[in-house]
Order: structure tokens, then sequence, then C-alpha cells
């Protein structure tokens, strides 16, 4: 898989709408875009007061997956994907 860090500013608009759902432009550690069945993939982590959030969301913004990672503990999947 091939993917390529970004900074906040280089997420398409709809992606940063999503994100900005979740928290703020500063609690941004992280932003990557990879291709997974032929479809652009943007993960963006924020960093949380003792969490970090990561949200995984396709081009159009909708949110795929989210995971929440405790201070010093394993990852856990706090939101499921939907068929929407």
């Amino acid at each position: 898989m091939f993917s390529v860090q970004l900074i906040a500013a280089d997420l398409p608009q709809k992606v940063m709408e999503s994100v900005l759902k979740h928290g703020t432009k500063t609690e941004i550690v992280y932003d990557e875009q990879y291709e997974e069945d032929g479809k652009t993939i943007y993960e963006v982590t924020l960093q949380k007061k003792g969490y970090q959030l990561t949200l995984v969301l396709d081009a159009n913004g909708k949110v795929l997956e989210s995971i929440k990672s405790e201070d010093d503990e394993e990852e856990v999947e706090v939101d499921e994907p939907t068929d929407d």
C-alpha cells in the first residue's frame, strides 16, 4: 500500500469538515492519504486530552472507522462503519 503523509491544509474540504466535527485543526497530529481497493482513504489522528482519536474517512468525508487510543493502552474501535 502506498501512502502519503499530509498536512491539514492538504485535506479535501469535505474531509476537513468531518474532522472538525470531532476536534480542531490544532489537535491534528497526523494525516495520511492512501489507496484501498481503488478508493482514496484519509486517516487523521487528533490528540485529545488523555487519548488520541484516529478517523478513517473516504474522499467525501464519510467516517469509515473511528479508533480511540487511550494513553498507554490498546486501540479500541468506537464507531462501526455504516452502509449509508
